[in-house]
């Protein structure tokens, strides 16, 4: 439904995810704060170039988070689909006990994955090799092979995402500390 009112609520909810002139100018070391740039800071001209290009890599930076968080939360129920439809154990107690050893390496970095810390992402980096390899295994299993497709499919996306998201904020904060 393509109400007015909807439509101005999402532009809106865009506006807010974008980061303030502000919070880009006020940083230590910045690049705002060169002296080429006070001229168009004085005459209120607030989207200069070099704030339009920090705004789009900030921007680019969070889309490969976000599309690292939905590979990482897709592994979840692939994982439990095997484990508890495909494969399931003897008892539902030892179906859960496996299913918490097999997820752990993917939720123990998590919460600080959805703050965007390197150390975690690069953790989730690494996670993603293990499930990534056991996907391999399976592959070749006939009732799991779909499975394992997917859980490779995911697991490789995680590996390249966070990969990727790690290379972007270094080079982001190597910038922002590049003194001027």
């Amino acid at each position: 439904i393509n109400c007015p009112h909807c439509i101005k609520l999402e532009a809106a909810a865009l506006l807010m995810a974008l980061p303030t002139y502000r919070a880009l100018t006020t940083q230590p070391n910045s690049v705002m704060r060169r002296p080429a740039l006070r001229s168009a800071r004085a005459h209120n001209w607030p989207w200069s170039p070099n704030v339009l290009i920090r705004i789009h890599r900030s921007l680019t930076v969070r889309g490969w988070l976000f599309l690292s968080l939905v590979c990482a939360g897709s592994l979840l129920p692939v994982t439990g689909l095997r484990q508890f439809f495909i494969e399931p154990l003897n008892t539902s107690s030892s179906n859960v006990i496996w299913f918490l050893i097999q997820v752990l390496p993917l939720l123990a970095p998590l919460p600080g994955a959805l703050q965007g810390h390197l150390r975690s992402m690069f953790i989730l980096c690494l996670v993603s090799s293990l499930y990534f390899i056991h996907a391999v295994l399976v592959i070749n299993d006939e009732p799991l092979f779909f499975v394992a497709l997917v859980e490779m499919f995911f697991a490789l996306g995680l590996g390249v995402c966070t990969a990727v998201f790690v290379r972007k904020r270094r080079e982001q904060d190597a910038e922002l500390n590049d003194t001027p």
